[in-house]
C-alpha cells in the first residue's frame, strides 16, 4: 500500500478490535478527523 498524500482519499479498511468487533474505515469515523491507534504487541 502506498503512503497517503495530503488530499488523498482514505482507503476502505476493515479492522478487528480487541473485543472481537470490527471497525470499518473510513465509514465508522465520519467526523472531520479521527485518531486510530494500532497496537501490534502480544506478550
Amino acid at each position: 500500500m502506498e503512503m497517503l498524500k495530503p488530499g488523498d482519499m482514505f482507503p476502505n479498511l476493515t479492522l478487528k478490535t480487541v473485543d472481537s468487533g470490527e471497525i470499518v474505515l473510513p465509514d465508522d469515523c465520519a467526523d472531520d478527523w479521527a485518531y486510530i491507534m494500532v497496537y501490534r504487541g502480544h506478550w
